[in-house]
């Protein structure tokens, strides 16, 4: 087995921003208000004290979309891991405040987005999804895979922030094996 790492920053790779009413989100994209600068993509490429946060109200709950483009063979991979750090609310002031994040994935298969973990923080915080089975439904036909974190609520309608510190993506996959073919001679 064999793993490769993507960042948002890498080629092909992307985050976006915006808003929606529900979470997870009703679509793929189609609450998407812009794309992270090259700027912003190197903060949530790397893993330090920086973040990216934009307050969204009244066009609904913040929502960061993570774009990984894969070079495995759709075939050869066994697991996707998305790792996140960062925090998210809803809701102000007290006591309408509500501090916790949701992670998702997109089922593209389904076309859906599919919950992978809950966190619970007012401050950064590691989450941590993965996947194993059904590895397929989870890489598009040009080889993408789509997370995306949001507040922890519903309805995260009224001031919602997501705070992303940095995001990866690995993919553990079997590595093609080279046949030698020999024909009674050892070159």
């Amino acid at each position: 087995m064999a793993t490769s790492t993507y960042n948002p920053d890498d080629t092909n790779c992307a985050a976006q921003e915006g808003g929606d009413g529900a979470a997870p989100p009703g679509s793929l994209g189609g609450w998407i208000d812009g794309a992270f600068s090259g700027g912003e993509l190197t903060t949530v490429s790397t893993d330090d004290v920086n973040n990216v946060n934009d307050l969204e109200s009244g066009s609904g709950g913040q929502v960061h979309r993570f774009d990984f483009t894969i070079v495995e063979a759709e075939g050869d991979v066994s697991q996707i891991d998305f790792l996140w750090k960062g925090y998210a609310n809803k809701g102000a002031p007290p006591p309408d405040l509500h501090w916790g994040s949701r992670m998702y994935i997109w089922d593209d298969n389904g076309s859906t987005w599919v919950h992978l973990t809950t966190g619970a923080a007012s401050s950064k915080e590691t989450l941590n999804g993965q996947r194993t089975t059904n590895i397929a439904n989870y890489i598009n036909g040009s080889s993408v895979i789509y997370f995306c974190i949001t507040a922890d609520a519903d309805t995260p309608t009224t001031m919602s922030n997501v705070w992303s510190y940095y995001a990866e993506c690995v993919i553990t996959y079997s590595p093609a094996v080279p046949v030698d073919i020999f024909f009674g001679v050892n070159l």
